[in-house]
């Protein structure tokens, strides 16, 4: 208890709230900034805490990773655009609610339910810490494995309705998670003898081209003028107050068990080695979807969708600390710069530094419950200004979003391919939303692809000696619980998708004044050529997967396999039920300009192949003047007058100066003089 109220006193020591605040407000932009994230965040302070004093540099890098994991959520729910994985969740329905109009409600939801999470997670922290440390220990390869595949299943939450082509999608990220050398063997995998596809493809670029670009462009390419048009009225410090007081009482209130739930599921999950943030908000937010009376609401700009994994995104903060703290096990890359920033000062994590340093320990865990704290005033503070980043004219907002997002892809390997993989990942993503492929089905595949393979091979090379795969899972009581909740919850989704598609064709049927499209119109066109296309890839890579060692070849197999069942049962749909495509008879394509998306799309191309000759700053320059005028033509605004050409000009130099400053000069980022091929 000394130990406690030690702690609890060194954060509200001047010179550490000091430091804690300004660590959070770093930490907020950090996590703003698409692609960055809380480990980019703790290793730019890592160097800046090495004279410090190592209570005041622990804190600040607490105060850090809060307000990094809460500034994700800005860009998710502004621009559809996450800041950090965590995010891509929150997406789902801040954006779209920010989208109506309600942009300070959809801040205000996400900041609430990140300050109750984080400060849950650091009174559990508190409470239950020597009780946490032992439920570590029960997590081996096969819990962690079982867990991994029930995010897996999660498929039904993210599939846009459709679930074959939600079983492509996320065969289409696993797929993607195998490329590169083999985390267990090393063996090269669907690398195409490619030095920049070796060590495979980062989550990072691959998740701003599928939600920025796409989102991006929609404004601009619709037929609809006001398409991308968000219109939401001025308000004072009195409506603001008012909302706040509103969305306070919903979180507290109706929402309470949401919360709890949530950040109870963020800080277990946070305690278990390598699973991450990505699949605490996914369940979390399945939860609160499959537990809700209007689950229709999800995707369209629930409050909940929002509430539940903002909680568990925040509450993992503390739970990731634990083993660190009292085991010396970093469970997330930027678990593992916080244990690097203990050695530094010449500590050892571990249960010799809870012996040892009892107070440091405690003085870390409140700083998790006060910087969630500090998170909650700086975003009341900012919300009003952050809103305001939608009144920004479009022409103005696109290329420097595209700008940002390309920085936010070199930034995590500082190799100039990564930014090749944005603009790829972009176009292929306009085309996995235009055709009702869940691009968050892609990323959650991705993500979980490798965590899953991990400790799949781990399991079977453990169960070597110990009876076979089945007894070394059965042997296991955490791993039989886990595994009954994955096969309960995967026949849920498998009769929740069917009673869909039987709604679904009733519903055809008594549309019967809907005309039904031939195999050779509209979607029921698409349809089937996309799953003919997806088939023959499958096809196209089988071979290449055959040839690897055993291990090797387990998870493109399976992965390849769900590709297959998937896109058949697209082209068996498309040949045998054309009811289901009642009233699709346009297309995917008829409600955008197809000439405008191409030109939009080629300008981004350009813009990446001008960087080999000139470099990024310059290319950056011409690429947001030229851009901004051309969509400010596009949007009806005249291009006569000096003055008008003289707006832009100086606004492309002032924002790429800007880009300059922070990137090169503050967080000393080199950025390329030429792409690497």
């Amino acid at each position: 208890m000394d130990a406690i109220l030690s702690g609890f006193l060194n954060c509200l020591e001047p010179l550490h709230l000091v430091t804690m605040l300004l660590s959070v407000v770093l930490g907020v932009i950090v996590g703003a900034l698409p692609g960055f994230g809380a480990a980019t965040g703790l290793i730019l302070v890592l160097p800046l805490t090495y004279s410090m004093d190592s209570s005041i540099a622990l804190v600040a890098l607490v105060g850090v990773y809060a307000g990094a994991e809460y500034g994700g959520s800005i860009s998710a729910i502004l621009l559809n655009t996450p800041g950090t994985a965590s995010a891509v969740v929150t997406a789902f329905d801040g954006f779209p609610m920010a989208h109506e109009g309600r942009p300070r409600e959809a801040l205000l939801y996400s900041n609430v339910a990140s300050t109750i999470g984080g400060i849950v997670g650091g009174l559990v922290m508190l409470i239950f810490l020597p009780v946490l440390i032992n439920f570590a220990f029960l997590f081996g390869a096969g819990e962690i494995f079982f867990m991994a595949l029930l995010g897996l299943t999660l498929i039904g939450t993210v599939s846009n309705g459709d679930l074959p082509k939600g079983i492509s999608s996320i065969a289409i990220g696993i797929l993607l998670s195998t490329v590169g050398a083999d985390a267990t063997s090393g063996v090269p995998r669907f690398y195409f003898n490619s030095n920049s596809l070796f060590s495979g493809i980062p989550n990072i670029p691959v998740m701003l081209g599928l939600f920025s670009l796409p989102f991006l462009m929609q404004g601009i390419i619709s037929r609809r003028p006001d398409a991308q048009q968000v219109h939401f009225p001025a308000a004072g410090m009195r409506d603001n107050a008012r909302l706040f007081c509103r969305t306070l009482r919903e979180v507290l209130g109706r929402m309470k068990i949401i919360v709890l739930r949530s950040s109870l599921m963020g800080i277990l999950i946070g305690i278990i080695p390598g699973v991450g943030a990505t699949v605490s908000t996914f369940l979390a937010y399945s939860t609160a979807k499959d537990s809700s009376p209007t689950p229709e609401r999800f995707g369209k700009g629930a409050p909940e969708g929002i509430v539940a994994p903002e909680s568990a995104n925040n509450a993992l903060v503390g739970g990731s600390l634990i083993p660190v703290l009292s085991l010396g096990i970093p469970g997330s890359p930027a678990a593992a710069v916080f244990m690097g920033a203990i050695f530094m000062h010449g500590m050892m994590p571990g249960p010799s530094f809870m012996e040892h340093e009892p107070v440091l320990v405690y003085t870390v865990v409140c700083a998790v419950i006060v910087a969630s704290l500090l998170q909650f005033v700086l975003g009341m503070c900012g919300i009003g200004f952050l809103a305001n980043i939608l009144r920004v004219p479009l022409h103005f907002l696109v290329p420097a979003v595209i700008a940002v997002c390309a920085i936010g892809a070199y930034s995590m390997r500082g190799i100039g391919f990564d930014i090749e993989l944005f603009v790829l990942f972009g176009i292929l993503g306009f085309f996995f939303v235009r055709m009702n492929y869940s691009i968050s089905a892609v990323m959650l595949g991705m993500i979980l692809g490798k965590i899953t393979e991990v400790s799949l091979v781990e399991a079977i090379n453990i169960s070597a000696s110990r009876g076979g795969l089945w007894a070394y899972f059965t042997g296991r009581p955490l791993s039989i619980v886990l595994f009954a909740v994955f096969v309960v919850y995967l026949a849920y989704v498998i009769v929740s998708g069917y009673r869909r598609g039987r709604k679904s064709r009733d519903m055809a049927k008594d549309e019967a004044s809907l005309r039904i499209p031939t195999l050779f119109q509209g979607m029921r066109r698409c349809d089937f050529g996309m799953g003919c296309l997806l088939l023959a890839c499958g096809a196209a890579l089988t071979p290449e997967a055959l040839s690897y060692p055993d291990n090797s070849r387990i998870f493109p197999l399976l992965a390849l396999g769900l590709l297959f069942a998937g896109s058949a049962a697209v082209c068996l749909r498309a040949l045998f039920m054309p009811g289901a495509y009642a009233g699709a008879v346009d297309g995917p394509f008829a409600s955008i300009m197809g000439p405008r998306a191409a030109v939009m799309f080629a300008f981004v191309v350009v813009y990446t192949a001008v960087m080999l000759l000139v470099g990024f700053y310059f290319s950056t320059l011409l690429f947001v003047l030229v851009m901004s005028l051309y969509i400010r033509r596009l949007r009806g605004s005249r291009l006569e007058g000096r003055m008008l050409f003289v707006r832009h000009a100086a606004f492309s130099f002032v924002y790429t100066l800007a880009l300059w400053f922070v990137f090169s000069e503050i967080f000393l980022l080199q950025m390329p003089g030429r792409l690497t091929l």
